[in-house]
């Protein structure tokens, strides 16, 4: 079983996400899966995805050819694990989580 943390962001918000990720355990998951568009649906606008983020071993960038709302931020995620016991944890880039959170989650999906 791995557990994966899956999100997306806007193009104005990306820059963020690294200090997002500061403030995650990353250990407790096998990878993070960003999952970024090539063009932000409500605007067009286009990603900078920022080096930063892919020098961090655990992050995976997902490019997805459409942006498919909400649902980007989960449906990657299910498409990337590879097993059906796998967990997929989807979170907001613009909300602070608690430390105890992942692992509660986590604690519960194996119960």
């Amino acid at each position: 079983m791995a557990v994966y943390l899956s999100l997306t962001t806007s193009p104005t918000r990306i820059v963020y996400l690294e200090e997002m990720l500061k403030k995650v355990d990353l250990s407790l998951f096998e990878k993070i899966l960003i999952n970024v568009p090539y063009s932000f649906g409500r605007n067009s606008s286009s990603y900078v995805i920022p080096s930063a983020l892919t020098q961090i071993p655990k992050v995976k960038i997902i490019r997805l050819k459409k942006d498919k709302g909400p649902a980007t931020k989960i449906i990657p995620g299910v498409l990337y694990a590879k097993n059906s016991n796998d967990i997929i944890i989807s979170v907001d880039d613009d909300i602070e989580h608690s430390a105890k959170l992942f692992p509660q989650l986590i604690k519960l999906c194996n119960e």
